[in-house]
């Protein structure tokens, strides 16, 4: 940060008026310091004054706000989601059957019941947590994360990356990895690929042609392509040169918010004076580019180890279970 005195600003002399102890400062971020995520949360500071008699004292703290993300601009049409699995309940403990069953006639394997949703869900806020508390523990000593509980579900953030080639389609091309779900909100601005229509322009960093033949374009790891067709971790360059189809190179979060203790409690007490914050922070905000560079390129800590790491595995693990069932 950068620290300079303030005190010519009409702001500063109406607030210092007749007040010779007031000394006005304007504090800016540098670039830097933007990608530092530890200010969101703030840091704190103590101030005392050593004078005759009583010493005066206060505390004050400093913390970044993001209030302009850029556009949050939707790939591709949002298909209605299938009905979600209602909350499972748990099931009253029978007491076993003394009947046995007539000689000769085989056992069916008993099926299980499908998960209910809040099982996946609670399966996303620990993964959130797991790959967010690896990053910044400092962000996790006390905080809130809540799953937005309405669509969107999801939010990408465009990246760039380098993607793989293959003459024939691999293991993670198949029909069972293709999504149907398409994204409402994308940020950033990140590698794109096809005929980009001049609405989503503003996505791409580097815009790529292309290339003529029959290839597999695979996204890195930890990353997919955002078609307007859906999500795919992989496209198809001959389905690709016959359409007007585009893809967009983005990471994948959960729509998750991060908050303060004394916020929530705010809300639970129907206090005041914890006003709602001008943007929210989310999972995508805290963690966004750090596979491979995007809107907070270079934040955290260890960020290039991140998607080999069991947290970040679990919650991609949990992102493409939740996807396979919300498509359902």
């Amino acid at each position: 940060i950068t620290v300079n005195n303030n005190l010519t600003s009409d702001r500063a002399v109406q607030v210092c008026k007749d007040n010779k102890w007031c000394n006005p400062l304007v504090i800016r971020f540098t670039d830097a310091g933007r990608r530092v995520t530890s200010w969101t949360t703030g840091h704190y500071w103590g101030l005392r004054l050593y004078v005759s008699g009583q010493d005066p004292g206060l505390t004050f703290g400093i913390r970044l706000r993001y209030q302009n993300l850029g556009p949050r601009v939707p790939i591709g049409p949002n298909p209605v989601l299938a009905d979600q699995q209602p909350l499972s309940k748990p099931k009253p403990v029978k007491s076993p059957s003394v009947t046995k069953p007539p000689s000769g006639t085989p056992l069916s394997p008993t099926q299980l019941p499908p998960a209910g949703t809040e099982n996946r869900l609670l399966n996303l806020v620990d993964g959130a947590y797991q790959a967010l508390n690896l990053t910044s523990p400092d962000k996790t000593q006390e905080c809130w994360l809540c799953l937005v509980a309405g669509p969107p579900y999801y939010e990408g953030v465009a990246v760039l990356g380098t993607y793989s080639n293959h003459t024939s389609a691999p293991a993670n091309c198949s029909v069972a990895s293709q999504h149907k779900l398409t994204l409402s909100e994308v940020t950033g601005q990140g590698l794109c690929i096809g005929a980009v229509p001049k609405t989503h322009q503003a996505l791409c960093n580097t815009t790529q042609t292309s290339s003529r033949g029959s290839y597999y374009l695979v996204a890195p790891t930890g990353t997919m392509w955002a078609c307007n067709t859906g999500l795919t971790p992989c496209i198809s360059t001959t389905i690709l040169n016959l359409t007007t189809d585009y893809c967009v190179l983005v990471e994948l979060w959960p729509r998750v918010t991060y908050h303060s203790p004394s916020y929530v409690y705010g809300l639970f007490e129907g206090s005041n004076r914890h006003k709602r914050e001008p943007v929210s922070l989310t999972l995508a905000l805290l963690l966004g580019g750090l596979t491979m560079g995007g809107i907070a390129a270079g934040i955290g800590t260890g960020t290039t180890a991140l998607m080999a790491t069991q947290q970040f595995q679990q919650l991609q693990a949990a992102v493409q279970d939740d996807l396979r069932e919300v498509e359902k």
